[in-house]
């Protein structure tokens, strides 16, 4: 249905819309006759020439009614004719009887503004010589998008910044993507629109800016031109000049979310049953004659299980002065010699059989008086020891720490109770037939010395200690495909061995799965890695490699290192010469740094002393060992830590990020890096102020890059201060200040009220014996007179 509703006392204002192809002419309509709301998809997609017909206006009421405008008091009705840029033929037809015409430009080509001043403005001052012209820079937003590498990697092939050439376009640069230099400043497009005496504004159909402004002032200036011809029409005197146009102000940068790598704890923990190197103990089938075996390692049965604990650390009971605490202190306490040995290789006194044993490789049964087979005297015990030898453990301050204060570790109460421990001897006595120790010569990712220990399945398959030690180096189940008997089987094997804080007594077999799958999922994570890192790193139990640092020492396992690090497995299982030594030194690396790391690797989390002024060394080190995981972990923690204090402390961070900048860039901390430069940039203008002296100490490449990517931008500083200067001048024109003149009083000085009292007294005096010497005076006579006495 064809409709065209206009009222009598409506002003019907015809604005012309033209420019260079591809610049947003139509998209600036549409966003202001059919409140078209664009998306980034839509705005990707390829430029096609197109016209928005000004039938609109007849066929559609909500367009036409969208037109109504109230304007300073006068009803307009806004009619806007799209043009090609292209068709110079037929454009000059849409020229006719307009009142006013909008020239537009793209703030992202600069040939599109050259082409407003030497093209378009000739072709207006031709047809319409007195219409008047309001200049617009479109695209406003690419003004800052273009820097968004996120934005140009999405936008790649599809955005404007990435033109394709086409038969119409007229540009030869098109199809490059955009760059700094092509980015017009609004000082340029200003500069233009004073030289053809026009209103300039910038307008952005995406962030919607400007485009209900621009139409507004469109309007005022086709009435104001209209004001000066019909000069009656009192509906048309209040019409204002054109509003200023506030600065457009970038959105302030979000800072990127921070990603940790994940996790591979689980995954690398288990590929230590798997790969099997550097085993040291290993469990037989007695029944199969020793030809079906199980390779594991001390470490990690001791961490996971207080049975395996018990035998392979607890010492005979009165048999040895050794004593076992919670506190690393008491492993230095009395009997300093003794501790020693029990600290690093306790299995080798508990399990060892006698020497001529060890030479022979003679299987010894258990003896009933003892946990395990302890037949031997002093002068065995220190030939045993020397067999193995031990290595010193340092107790400084730095391994005080909260494993060591709490009671984590159900050992203490084994010691305490001498029927549990009865209860222990049976469980083994049961379960193995044969202890004994065998050297080798260490090749092939084998350990030095290895424990082997012959099981009897009599009571519990050997099937089913299999799976249990599968269970230990896990933290997912897979008991879900168990057949009853295999079950029951699993169930029998737990009642002899155990996990950490996992106690069978109290369950039946029915309940037995789902209460095992609960605890490895969901508990045994925790409890694993902070008996693993007590026992290993904190005590040191079972290590095979030290490290020599700068202020001491730090043990380790080369099997835990060699899952958990690449760089360790490289080096451990290589042609390098680590691989055989027994001790590495590490030069420039302080014992705290390197405990941080391996306490990284043995729980895969973050040591909690490590925070922004410490950070640095073990970023360092990290990636000196490609931890990516760890570096992601302290780059979380530090900027959190630095976000807590700016926001929630109200702490002036600026010197630390100033500081964690241009280490964190060579470390390849980058998440830490894109903080700092973030917060740099967002705070550029205080940090100028008041850290001048450190943001110039800066690399240059550092500084450029601050300058250019700061908070607010240059160019908006400028334009900010422009337009006030602009509302100020504009102020005082329509508002001048009526300054007091002085007052100047006419007449004779004499009678000045501004003279002193005394004067006036003295004048006095001298009239009154003037009066008295002349007897006839006339007004003008004594005047004369008065004159003379002054």
């Amino acid at each position: 249905m064809m409709m065209d509703y206009e009222h009598s006392h409506q002003e019907l204002v015809k604005c012309v819309v033209v420019g260079d192809t591809a610049v947003g002419k139509t998209r600036l309509i549409c966003a202001k006759a059919c409140n078209l709301i664009l998306d980034l998809s839509q705005l990707m997609t390829t430029h096609i020439p197109t016209v928005w017909a000004i039938d609109q206006y007849r066929i559609h009421k909500e367009v036409l009614e969208r037109s109504w405008e109230v304007v300073d008091g006068v009803n307009v009705s806004l009619r806007l004719w799209d043009t090609f840029g292209d068709h110079d033929k037929d454009r000059r037809f849409a020229y006719g009887r307009s009142d006013v015409v909008l020239l537009c430009f793209s703030i992202a080509n600069p040939l599109s503004l050259r082409n407003c001043k030497t093209i378009w403005y000739p072709e207006i001052r031709k047809f319409c010589p007195n219409t008047p012209i309001v200049l617009v820079g479109c695209k406003n937003d690419l003004r800052y998008m273009f820097r968004d590498e996120q934005f140009q990697n999405l936008c790649r092939e599809r955005s404007p910044f990435f033109r394709v050439n086409h038969l119409c376009c007229r540009f030869p640069e098109c199809g490059r993507p955009l760059k700094e230099c092509d980015i017009l400043s609004p000082e340029q497009g200003r500069n233009v629109a004073k030289e053809m005496n026009a209103s300039y504004y910038e307008t952005s159909v995406f962030t919607g800016y400007g485009v209900k402004q621009v139409f507004e002032n469109v309007i005022r200036s086709a009435l104001i031109a209209r004001r000066q011809q019909r000069f009656l029409m009192t509906s048309l005197k209040h019409v204002r000049d054109c509003l200023l146009q506030e600065p457009f102000l970038p959105p302030k940068p979000q800072l990127a979310q921070l990603i940790v790598p994940q996790s591979t704890y689980s995954q690398d923990i288990g590929s230590l049953f798997n790969r099997q190197a550097y085993t040291d103990v290993v469990f037989l089938d007695h029944k199969q004659h020793s030809k079906i075996s199980i390779n594991c390692h001390k470490i990690v049965l001791i961490t996971a299980s207080d049975m395996l604990n018990t035998l392979f650390t607890f010492p005979p009971y009165n048999r040895c002065k050794a004593h076992f605490g919670t506190c690393i202190d008491s492993v230095m306490g009395s009997n300093m010699n003794t501790n020693k040995c029990m600290t690093k290789c306790a299995s080798d006194l508990s399990i060892a059989s006698s020497i001529e044993d060890l030479d022979k490789h003679e299987p010894r049964p258990f003896a009933d008086d003892s946990l395990l087979d302890v037949r031997w005297n002093h002068l065995k015990y220190v030939l045993s020891a020397s067999l193995f030898p031990l290595l010193s453990f340092d107790t400084s301050k730095l391994f005080r720490h909260s494993f060591s204060k709490q009671k984590l570790f159900s050992y203490n109460r084994f010691q305490q109770s001498k029927q549990r421990l009865k209860l222990f001897q049976q469980k083994l006595i049961t379960l193995y037939k044969h202890v004994r120790q065998v050297r080798l010569d260490g090749t092939n990712l084998r350990s030095t010395r290895q424990s082997i220990i012959s099981f009897d399945g009599e009571n519990i398959p050997f099937e089913a200690l299999q799976t249990y030690i599968s269970l230990i180096y896990s933290f997912t189940t897979t008991i879900k495909s168990f057949t009853y008997d295999q079950l029951n089987d699993l169930f029998k094997c737990f009642s002899y061995l155990d996990f950490v804080d996992f106690d069978t007594s109290v369950l039946s077999l029915d309940n037995f799965l789902p209460n095992i799958q609960h605890y490895i999922d969901q508990c045994k994570y925790d409890i694993f890695a902070k008996r693993f890192a007590f026992f290993g790193i904190e005590k040191g139990l079972f290590s095979d490699v030290i490290f020599r640092l700068d202020d001491g020492t730090c043990y380790g396992h080369k099997a835990v290192l060699m899952a958990r690090c690449e760089v360790m497995e490289a080096m451990f299982k290589g042609d390098f010469r680590e691989s055989l030594a027994q001790m590495i030194v590490f030069p420039n690396v302080t014992k705290e740094t390197f405990y941080s790391m391996l306490f990284y690797i043995y729980t895969d989390m973050l040591i909690d002393s490590i925070n922004h002024k410490n950070c640095l060394p073990l970023i360092e080190l990290a990636n000196r060992f490609c931890l990516t995981r760890l570096i992601g972990l302290i780059e979380e923690h530090i900027v959190n830590e630095l976000l807590y204090l700016a926001e929630k402390q109200k702490t002036d961070i600026t010197l630390a990020v100033l500081r964690l900048l241009e280490p964190s860039q060579i470390h390849n901390a980058d998440q830490l890096t894109e903080f700092c430069l973030h917060y740099i940039t967002t705070h550029y203008n205080d940090i100028c102020h008041n850290h001048t002296k450190s943001l110039r100490s800066l690399h240059p490449e550092n500084q450029a890059y601050l300058n250019r990517n700061r908070w607010p931008p240059i160019w908006y500083l400028k334009e900010l201060d422009y337009f006030e200067r602009c509302v100020r001048e504009r102020e005082w024109q329509q508002n001048p200040k009526c300054y007091k003149r002085r007052r100047i009083n006419a007449g004779c000085f004499c009678f000045s009220p501004s003279k002193p009292k005394s004067n006036t007294n003295h004048l006095n005096n001298q009239l009154n014996k003037a009066t008295t010497s002349t007897t006839t005076t006339t007004y003008s006579g004594l005047t004369y007179k008065i004159i003379g006495i002054l």
